[in-house]
């Protein structure tokens, strides 16, 4: 009777471990795939908001016009049919602008739109 129950017991200690195993590799995975989700989505966004920035001149209607589409832009990103809440806020800064005036072109957060202006 004590071999019966020290073997269930084993075997119970056994699949716990198993158990331990499968939750961590099941953990890493998710973990490397919703890494690799934002990515690719971060990735998507730049590609169009590069789009956007090469289609602009340097006048001032241009420049609202780019303030619009961007706007466009982020809001069909956050209102999308792939649209999810892992990704809380976008920002997209003019990487071309004099340092000293680092200009935020425009920001998303939490399904709002604003633009803002750094000095």
């Amino acid at each position: 009777m004590e071999l019966v129950v020290i073997y269930a017991l084993l075997i119970l200690v056994a699949m716990q471990v198993i158990g331990v195993y499968f939750v961590r590799s099941l953990e890493k995975q998710y973990i490397t795939n919703f890494s690799k989700s934002v990515e690719d989505r971060a990735g998507l966004v730049a590609y169009n908001v590069g789009k956007e920035f090469d289609k602009t001149g340097d006048d001032e209607a241009s420049k609202r016009q780019l303030s619009e589409s961007l706007g466009q832009l982020l809001s069909e990103f956050s209102s999308g049919s792939t649209s999810r809440n892992d990704i809380l806020e976008v920002q997209i800064i003019d990487q071309d602008s004099d340092h000293s005036k680092r200009h935020l072109m425009k920001t998303i957060s939490r399904r709002r739109t604003t633009g803002r202006r750094i000095h």
